[in-house]
C-alpha cells in the first residue's frame, strides 16, 4: 500500500496491484515518514515489514553519504504473469534512464518468483549503461533461479549460519550492514574500479572479507546483525538443521 493518509496506515493508500504494478517514485523522506504499508510474502526471515520501510537502512545510508546525491526511491509491484513482469521492468528501465543517474541499486524482498522481476529490473537498468547493484536474500535456500549478464554486482542479505530460512522474522532482510556494503559496491562500480567476480556457490566468508575491507578503507566499524546462533537451539534446529555429533 503506497502513500497512506497517516504514516504506515491503510486509509487513502493505493495498492500497487490497483496501480498496475508500474513504478511509483517516492522521495526518500516520504519513505521514512511512513509512505509504505507493506504486505509481505515468502518466509519469515525474508519479510520486509512496514517497520522495515519506516527505518529503511539503504535510504538512510544513501542520504547520509556525502559522496552521493540520492535522486529518489522507486517502488515496483510484482505481477504474477511473466509478460506483465517484463512490461513493468521496461517501464522501470525507462524511468531510471530519464532520471539521468550514474547508478542504481535494485532490492527485493523474499526469493524464488520475486527473483524473476529482480533479474529483469537489473537487466533493464544495466542495458542502458547505468551502473547497477542488486541486493537480495539468496545464499543457499534462496539461490537465484534466473540471471543475466548485468547481474555481476550483488549483495546477499543472508545472516543465517547455514544460508537458509532461519524463521527469525526479518533476519535475512536488508539491514544497515547490507546497506553499507551496497553503497560501497555501487560507488566502486561507478568509479570504474574492479569488483571481483562472485563465487559459484555461497560462501559466508565473502561477506566477512568485504566488511573487513570496507572497515579498513573507511575506518568505520560495521556492526553485524545477530542470527539464530544467538538463541537457544530449538528441537527443530537440533533434529534437522544442526544435528550434534555424539
Amino acid at each position: 500500500l503506497i502513500l497512506p493518509v497517516e504514516p504506515v496506515g491503510t486509509l487513502g493508500a493505493q495498492p500497487n496491484v490497483d496501480l498496475g504494478n508500474v513504478p511509483v517514485v517516492l522521495s526518500p523522506l516520504e519513505v521514512l515518514d511512513g509512505g509504505i504499508h507493506a504486505l509481505t510474502c515468502i518466509g519469515p526471515a525474508s519479510k520486509e515489514m512496514s517497520r522495515h520501510y519506516f527505518r529503511e537502512p539503504l535510504v538512510i545510508e544513501a542520504m547520509n553519504d556525502e559522496e552521493v546525491d540520492l535522486v529518489g526511491v522507486i517502488f515496483v509491484g510484482s505481477p504474477q504473469v511473466n509478460a506483465e513482469k517484463f512490461y513493468v521492468s521496461k517501464r522501470l528501465g525507462m524511468l531510471v534512464e530519464s532520471m539521468d543517474v550514474d547508478g542504481a541499486i535494485v532490492t527485493t524482498e523474499g526469493f524464488g518468483n520475486n527473483h524473476i522481476d529482480f533479474a529483469s529490473h537489473i537487466e533493464q537498468i544495466g542495458m542502458r549503461d547505468i551502473s547497477v547493484v542488486g541486493v537480495t536474500y539468496s545464499a543457499v535456500q534462496g539461490a537465484l533461479v534466473v540471471g543475466n549478464k548485468y547481474m555481476k554486482h550483488m549483495i546477499d542479505n543472508n545472516k543465517s549460519k547455514q544460508g537458509i530460512e532461519n524463521e527469525i522474522l526479518s533476519n535475512n532482510t536488508l539491514s544497515p550492514e547490507d546497506a553499507v556494503r551496497a553503497m560501497a559496491m555501487l560507488k566502486t562500480v561507478i568509479a570504474g574500479e574492479e569488483v571481483k567476480a562472485p563465487e559459484r556457490k555461497w560462501n559466508a566468508n565473502v561477506k566477512l572479507n568485504n566488511v573487513e575491507a570496507i572497515e579498513k578503507e573507511t575506518g568505520r566499524k560495521i556492526e553485524l546483525e545477530e542470527n539464530e546462533q544467538s538463541l537457544p537451539k530449538s528441537k527443530k534446529r537440533l533434529e534437522i538443521y544442526e544435528k550434534e555429533e555424539n
